[in-house]
């Protein structure tokens, strides 16, 4: 299933306990020699996980702009926490000498295509010549369509970093002073079918050398959504708890389940392409 990228995904969707928490194994040859690896995964969110958070919000009612100000308040690690405690992150573990240790987690990417991600692994604590990582995620949170193990060594590159000539809206608006300086002066696209175009001058291109291209931005969105309910502060509380976004996502999915089986929904059309009812 994720031997090769060919959209057929593993959707940690197997209901395992009262959280539904999913773990995939993967067991790969390794080199004699090998003191080092990357770890090749081609994943995306999925969408019923989109749906789930969006029915967890319902929660907070009419208090949700204001909840949504306070978060822009709170540490960064606050966010990473909750979101690790939640397995709202995947999870990648390596088995060593000493058990399964923690490599990294990795952040959302978003349901709406794979992206490819590489994680350098560390194999000077691993002895043996067969190499076992462990993906964990909250009920059906990920999908993986591929991976893959490089222990080939890196090869010695030239890092040039380019600023924008030319930064202009679809509507001809000069934007180049937004995007200079990491300086809290945002490009905005507030509305549906803004687009931004960016020149870039690049230096000629050895004949024996290859390029490649990685935009390196910065930025954030916001959901809107607009709930007219009494927030539900008992419901709200038991999100403290470690790993309740993931019962709760089975829970959704039961509901469904239900709801399809005597005829009242068609679980597919259920869940649109915004993650929404």
């Amino acid at each position: 299933m994720i031997v090769e990228s060919d959209h057929k995904y593993f959707q940690f969707d197997e209901i395992t306990g009262d959280q539904g928490v999913n773990q995939v194994i993967m067991t790969f040859s390794k080199p004699a020699v090998a003191q080092s690896a990357k770890l090749l995964l081609n994943v995306k969110n999925s969408i019923f996980g989109d749906y789930v958070y969006g029915e967890f919000t319902k929660y907070f009612g009419n208090y949700y702009s204001d909840w949504i100000e306070e978060q822009g308040d709170l540490p960064p690690d606050d966010h990473i926490q909750w979101q690790k405690d939640q397995k709202v992150m995947l999870e990648v573990q390596m088995q060593t000498d000493k058990g399964w240790e923690t490599m990294d987690y990795l952040y959302v990417v978003g349901p709406f295509g794979a992206k490819d991600l590489v994680l350098p692994l560390d194999l000077s604590r691993h002895k043996g010549d067969e190499l076992n990582i462990r993906l964990t995620s909250g009920f059906m949170f990920w999908e993986v369509d591929q991976a893959a193990i490089d222990f080939s060594n890196n090869e010695p590159m030239v890092v040039k970093k380019l600023t924008p000539l030319k930064v202009r809206s679809n509507k001809s608006v000069n934007q180049l002073s937004l995007v200079l300086e990491d300086d809290q002066k945002y490009l905005h696209q507030f509305e549906i079918g803004d687009l931004t175009s960016m020149e870039f001058s690049a230096s000629p291109l050895n004949s024996d050398s290859q390029r490649s291209l990685f935009l390196h931005s910065k930025g954030y969105y916001e959901h809107q959504r607009d709930y007219t309910n009494y927030p539900n502060i008992l419901a709200l509380y038991s999100f403290k708890e470690p790993g309740k976004l993931s019962s709760f996502s089975v829970e959704k999915y039961n509901e469904l389940l239900l709801l399809a089986d005597i005829g009242i929904i068609n679980v597919r059309n259920t869940v649109d392409e915004d993650g929404e009812q």
